[in-house]
């Protein structure tokens, strides 16, 4: 049965199973092993990439907004794990979407970490402790705020923040990586990558690998259907080319006719005329082979302009 998910939907999926398998909440999928498993560091940077791309932060409270139940198990997950903090979590309706508050005192997160998320929210150097953290980072916010089109549309992952400076701290960050643009949508700031060769390194650097043989393989299938597109522009030109061509010395034929001029014509080009009138639709190459005499393709269309030289000669 064909899914209803979207891309981007499938993509976030994926990862969500593999983060929880990797931080130790899901010790199941059997599509990975132990080896897999992320250290404390990651786990925290994957938090960190979460939290500064849905959080509202006061001076007291933070609050995470997020829509994939999967990617708020992980988050207490790490949070109880990793923190020591047991999060509020409430489920608010917005029209037909659903999402989830989760809220964190200052108290229980500790200040530590409530003071980097509040006062360095634009310096990300400080979620960042190994070079896989990095990865786990770019997941994090990618899951929290990112979108990716479907690679047989468009080769695009977004990322839909609602500051600027934010954005374009976070342009500067990716652009490390790969190089990213910025624009606005509304009342939205979003940084993007665009191309085949970026979505591929990006789907690849945040351990969505599947997703890269995907685009892949779609951008296999599109240069396949480009091929068979331009063959079959260029079969309808010549057929086109063909078809005026023919009507073109039918026409002269005819007004040679009219005109009285056709007996005055050389036995060779009266004979070229009659076999273009009686097999008006085939190809030069196939008229060749009805003369009694061997002629060649050049020679033949060299005869018929002949003709419609003539005709046009008043």
């Amino acid at each position: 049965m064909k899914s209803n998910l979207s891309y981007s939907a499938k993509v976030k999926d994926y990862l969500c199973s593999k983060t929880a398998f990797e931080v130790g909440l899901d010790v199941t999928n059997p599509d990975l092993q132990e080896e897999n498993k992320c250290t404390k560091c990651c786990a925290k940077s994957f938090f960190y990439g979460v939290t500064l791309f849905s959080k509202r932060l006061d001076v007291e409270t933070m609050t995470l907004f997020i829509e994939n139940e999967k990617l708020l198990e992980i988050c207490t997950y790490v949070m109880i794990q990793h923190f020591l903090a047991v999060p509020d979590v409430r489920r608010k309706t917005h029209g037909r979407k659903e999402r989830f508050e989760v809220s964190f005192k200052r108290d229980l997160i500790g200040h530590d970490l409530f003071e980097k998320l509040y006062y360095e929210e634009n310096n990300f150097a400080f979620a960042l402790e190994c070079e896989d953290c990095v990865k786990y980072f770019l997941r994090g916010a990618f899951l929290a705020s990112g979108n990716a089109c479907d690679p047989s549309l468009d080769y695009r992952v977004e990322f839909v923040l609602k500051d600027d400076i934010t954005a374009h701290a976070f342009k500067s960050f990716i652009d490390a990586y790969f190089h990213a643009k910025y624009t606005k949508r509304r009342a939205d700031s979003v940084v993007y990558v665009k191309g085949r060769e970026k979505i591929e390194d990006f789907f690849a650097l945040i351990g969505a690998e599947r997703f890269t043989f995907d685009v892949i393989e779609k951008s296999i299938e599109k240069q396949k259907m480009n091929e068979i597109n331009r063959s079959c522009n260029c079969e309808r030109a010549n057929i086109k080319k063909t078809v005026d061509a023919s009507v073109e010395v039918r026409q002269a034929i005819q007004k040679l006719r009219d005109t009285g001029r056709f007996y005055s014509l050389s036995d060779e080009l009266k004979k070229t005329a009659e076999i273009r009138e009686r097999y008006p639709d085939e190809s030069l190459n196939s008229l060749c082979q009805l003369f009694e005499g061997e002629i060649s393709r050049s020679g033949l269309s060299h005869r018929l302009k002949k003709l419609v030289e003539i005709a046009n000669d008043e």
